[in-house]
């Protein structure tokens, strides 16, 4: 039999939430260019991005550096 693990989100309905709190989500909108990044990437089918950057150059409300290698 296989087990299946879950992760923190899965078995935690206010997980979210809790994330929020956390510095730097609490005042940027840093959780919501990640959440676009997640979706941008299943649209155009890369399901391999393994790194971004955080351009914080003028504070913490930065913006995210899309990185793409390629494969090979």
């Amino acid at each position: 039999m296989c087990s299946l693990s879950l992760f923190r989100w899965e078995l935690n309905p206010s997980y979210c939430d809790s994330l929020k709190r956390l510095h730097p989500y609490t005042n940027t909108r840093r959780l919501l260019h990640m959440m676009d990044l997640a979706i941008f990437d299943f649209l155009i089918g890369n399901m391999d991005r393994h790194h971004y950057e955080i351009f914080t150059k003028f504070g913490d409300d930065g913006f995210l550096l899309h990185l793409d290698n390629a494969r090979g």
